[in-house]
């Protein structure tokens, strides 16, 4: 069972715009806690189509941190509009996959500014992951919040 990332933010961007800061790699290594690695790689074979990416990601709070590669993507895309995003890595103690729709439209209460919704889930699997649903979404949720409030800085200093 997987652990849901759901919710909604709004970014001081029109949707097209808001569109790249989101998707934009060097933006994402910048405003993505933990993000150590993200460069440009080839879909493999049964991946779907899309930007793949080669990534390196440290997950936690303090001491208690997991490092996960692998590949991350960016599919389906509709500029301005939509994408999902999937991750998978590999960690010395078990595996992490995540898959997360993104919706953009305007904001319906502010002039240019997007609204962006999210909704997926996060599934870790492996050795000790059986006890640490509550932590692993708590630290999720830390993770996403300043994801978030980095995203909305970069999206101000593009405009």
């Amino acid at each position: 069972m997987g652990i849901p990332i759901t919710g909604e933010v709004g970014l001081p961007a029109e949707p097209l715009r808001a569109f790249q800061v989101l998707t934009d790699p060097a933006v994402l290594r910048r405003a993505m806690p933990g993000l150590e690695e993200l460069e440009p790689a080839q879909p493999e074979p049964g991946e779907a189509a899309g930007a793949w990416y080669r990534a390196r990601l440290s997950l936690g709070l303090g001491p208690l941190r997991e490092r996960y590669e692998g590949r991350a993507a960016v599919t389906d895309a509709e500029p301005g509009r939509f994408y999902r995003l999937l991750v998978r890595g590999q960690g010395p103690k078990g595996q992490l996959e995540l898959a997360v729709e993104v919706a953009l439209e305007p904001h319906p209460q502010v002039e240019g500014q997007t609204l962006v919704r999210y909704r997926g889930e996060a599934v870790l699997g492996g050795e000790g992951t059986e006890g640490t649903r509550a932590w692993t979404q708590w630290v999720g949720a830390v993770v996403v919040r300043q994801f978030f409030q980095a995203l909305r800085r970069e999206a101000q200093a593009a405009s």
